[in-house]
């Protein structure tokens, strides 16, 4: 059986197979991406998402359509990479050119502009280094100019770099940059890579491009093996070969759609395709980023917005830079000036002595905080999260000490909160005056409250969020301590059948006012109402508008003044207030008077008796129900007002 394909001597299955993965180029060999340009800079645009797979195999058949006069006109032109082809090779080559002109003119447009960013970089790179500058259409055939490629492989950048290739050829690959990514460092890898081929291959340029696709070693065995002298001999030969030595078909086809890529983009006006304007590539500076840098922060700070910066650094995997050295950041050159300034000030390395944590079975986002000095919200902020969830395996960023943790707080302004180190067993080293259980009725800001501290003093301590929810018998630690606030040295105890009693006039902190928490059915009216005040006073005094919505368990503080001191009547305060536990050193029941000197009162909440408020404001049931004229043996409503004796 005659093995040729307009005479070219490889068999019809082979060619079949080797043209199936044809379009593997408009994926930079299998490439994952997704959509949309991104802009770096006024007018200039990296596509770095742009979806180039394909979604079927194509076959690039001869479609039977000859080529026109300037399309023959564009295939029989020659540069250095081109020439001394035979016919059985031109036909070969036709047959891509043919599909790229006729098939798949938008995404070659694509490319086109994607690469108009690089491409006067990547032209003088070559220049320099005395290469042929039509070697840049490799990135056309590995990528399509998309720095953030991948593929199925893992080779990754514009340039397809494979992680040992790489390094090899001084692209650093860690959890946070990966310089196979950056198409500037990147470009200067390949050039290395190319000039190193060239010159195994004894100056063949075919087989030292086929090398870049399948590496030095494969090629020169299949070299050896079919005493082969060329590319195209090698694959007229292929069969020779066992079937692991054998070339890939991807291999194969990888020659002939970079030739035919050559000689689309020698004439593209002849063609029709628009040529990348290089006016529109950034003029760009590279500047010295220092460890552990908050690159969001930088960036905005430049004013540049965070997917521009990304556009322009792509080799950053993470929005912080290395914790343990510096890195390179490329800007606008209009930005250089204000960048050198923030980069000298003093405190930017934000995350300097952070490292990375492998999460392991049992770790939660509050034990690996214990351990490490920090709160949860710090180590959310630093690994961009919004919950606490952990996934087994990930990694996190996490200080790498206590005193790392502290130097962030303090660099972001959270030196009133400092980290809490605790022993093995997550309790705290210091800090605390005591513990207390949890009962029914106990809320975080109450405990505040009671304790004159903080809802974040008592988190941080406790490694909780101000909006957790308190289980009944669970075990607060009480701040104490000079910035966490002077405290009762003893652990808070109360009674069960204590419950937390209404306040219908101003429970003065420290002479500061009043802090209620907001429970359901609260608005701003009704709290306004209950402690004499306006919605306007509320709103001042929390920074808020009288639209805010407010959240069950959010903190609101009530400032006193005369206004704000007129006696409340029971009636109405009992349809409106809602319970507010007093700063005393424990969160105990107390009896609270109007301004007025108006009788004590009680709101009767859940599981609430006459027995159970009698123990818990020292007196009898007899005498609480001769107060409000009821049975001693009376059932008591949700929400009745009782009058204390």
């Amino acid at each position: 059986m005659t093995r040729t394909i307009d005479r070219l001597a490889v068999s019809p299955s082979v060619v079949l197979v080797l043209l199936c993965s044809f379009f593997l180029f408009l994926s930079g060999c299998a490439t994952q991406q997704v959509t949309g340009p991104k802009r770096v800079g006024q007018d200039v645009y990296v596509d770095i998402d742009a979806p180039d797979v394909m979604v079927e195999p194509y076959v690039p058949i001869d479609d039977g359509m000859p080529l026109t006069k300037a399309e023959l006109a564009a295939f029989n032109s020659t540069g250095e990479l081109d020439t001394n082809l035979s016919q059985d090779e031109k036909q070969l080559v036709e047959l891509f050119f043919k599909s790229y002109v006729h098939n798949y003119r938008g995404t070659v447009e694509r490319f086109l502009k994607r690469s108009e960013v690089y491409m006067p970089f990547v032209e003088q790179v070559f220049r320099e280094r005395k290469l042929p500058v039509e070697l840049s259409c490799l990135a056309y055939v590995e990528s399509g100019f998309n720095p953030n490629a991948v593929s199925r492989a893992g080779a990754t950048g514009m340039w397809q770099f494979m992680p040992f290739t790489g390094k090899k050829y001084g692209l650093s690959q860690d959890r946070w940059m990966d310089e196979r990514r950056d198409p500037y460092k990147a470009t200067h890898a390949a050039a290395d890579y190319l000039t190193k081929l060239y010159e195994y291959f004894d100056n063949d340029w075919h087989l030292a491009i086929a090398a870049y696709n399948a590496g030095e070693g494969k090629i020169g065995r299949a070299l050896a093996g079919t005493d082969s002298k060329t590319f195209f001999e090698i694959c007229r030969k292929n069969e020779m070969l066992d079937n692991k030595a054998q070339l890939k078909e991807e291999t194969q086809q990888y020659l002939p759609r970079f030739l035919a890529f050559t000689k689309i983009l020698r004439n593209l006006e002849t063609l029709g395709f628009t040529r990348p304007d290089p006016q529109k590539a950034p003029q760009l500076a590279t500047v010295t980023i220092p460890a552990g840098v908050d690159l969001r922060r930088f960036a905005r700070d430049i004013k540049l917005d965070w997917e521009q910066f990304k556009g322009l650094n792509p080799a950053y995997l993470r929005s912080i830079s290395p914790p343990g050295s510096k890195s390179e950041a490329r800007i606008p050159e209009a930005r250089v000036m204000v960048a050198t300034e923030w980069l000298a000030q003093k405190d930017i390395a934000v995350y300097a002595g952070w490292r990375d944590y492998r999460v392991k079975r049992g770790d939660s986002m509050g034990k690996i905080a214990q351990r490490t000095g920090a709160s949860t919200a710090l180590l959310r902020q630093a690994n961009g999260r919004t919950s606490n969830s952990l996934r087994v395996g990930e990694d996190i960023l996490v200080p790498g000490s206590t005193r790392a943790a502290r130097s962030t707080m303090k660099i972001l302004d959270l030196e009133d909160a400092p980290a809490i180190a605790r022993a093995k067993d997550g309790k705290p080293l210091g800090g605390y005056s005591g513990t207390h259980a949890i009962e029914p009725g106990d809320t975080l800001y109450a405990l505040a409250l009671a304790w004159d501290s903080s809802v974040d003093d008592i988190c941080l301590l406790n490694d909780l969020e101000p909006s957790a929810r308190l289980r009944v018998g669970q075990k607060l630690y009480i701040p104490s301590g000079k910035n966490i606030g002077a405290l009762a040295a003893k652990p808070v105890e109360r009674t069960p059948e204590a419950r937390p009693a209404v306040s219908l006039a101003s429970s003065v902190r420290g002479g500061k006012g009043t802090y209620v928490a907001v429970q359901k059915g609260d608005t701003l009216s009704s709290l306004a109402r209950a402690h004499g005040v306006s919605v306007e006073d509320i709103c001042n005094a929390n920074g808020i508008t009288p639209k805010t919505s407010l959240a069950v368990g959010r903190e609101l503080h009530i400032l006193p003044g005369a206004a704000r001191t007129q006696a409340v009547s029971v009636k109405s305060a009992a349809e409106t207030a809602k319970p507010v536990q007093t700063a005393q050193a424990k969160p105990k029941v107390q009896a609270h008077a109007s301004a007025a000197g108006a009788a004590k009162v009680a709101v009767v909440q859940s599981g609430d008796t006459l027995y159970s408020l009698a123990r818990a404001h020292g007196t009898s049931v007899a005498a609480i129900a001769k107060r409000n004229g009821i049975d001693p043996s009376a059932k008591l409503k949700l929400g009745q007002v009782i009058q204390l004796p």
